[in-house]
């Protein structure tokens, strides 16, 4: 029996080695969103993004790190404002953990520890507010193990903000959007 038990604890530790693999995944997508404030008009964002998640993947379970980056544009929606839009340069690095069932269909959650939003025109330009943030993400393998178009919403807090040398604390300032993306998710 205790050979058996040994045998058996052998096998799966060696087949386990053949089912872990990397996983790599870029991606390329649209975001539609909003700034998060108490303001009862907030802007409206919208805008393209790319970016990577790579890891490890062992029986459909994905553990790795992830880095997207935005080109945003913000537009305001307050009453009789005819002010520019401003655009934005949005870079995000973080932690990602996700499942991928047999039937092509994956979850994730991402947790960005790196969050920055810079302004890149106007008169605030150069202006970089940074935080953290998470993300909620499906997607679904249309061409098995080559693309996938996902879903995610994503949501970020910005605790501080610097221009021209001075740094102020934020208090409730941040943004929310919705990322349909198209990617390529591949195990090696």
């Amino acid at each position: 029996m205790k050979n058996i038990l040994l045998g058996l604890l052998a096998f799966i530790m060696l087949s386990s080695n053949a089912l872990a693999m990397f996983h790599v995944e870029p991606y390329v997508g649209f975001a539609k969103g909003e700034e998060d404030t108490n303001d009862p008009n907030p802007d409206e964002y919208s805008g393209m993004g790319f970016g990577l998640r790579a890891g490890y993947k062992y029986l459909g379970a994905i553990v790795g790190a992830t880095y997207d980056s935005q080109t945003i544009t913000a537009s305001t929606t307050e009453p009789g404002d005819n002010s520019a839009d401003v655009d934005f340069k949005g870079t995000n690095m973080g932690a990602v953990l996700g499942y991928e069932f047999p039937l092509g269909l994956r979850l994730w959650v991402s947790y960005y520890i790196d969050a920055k939003f810079e302004v890149d025109s106007g008169t605030s330009t150069g202006g970089e507010f940074s935080g953290n943030g998470y993300a909620i993400g499906a997607g679904y393998s249309i061409i098995p193990m080559i693309l996938s178009l996902n879903a995610e919403m994503k949501k970020f807090e910005y605790d501080e903000y610097s221009f021209q040398g001075t740094t102020l604390n934020l208090n409730n300032a941040g943004s929310s959007y919705y990322f349909l993306s198209v990617s390529a998710p591949l195990s090696f």
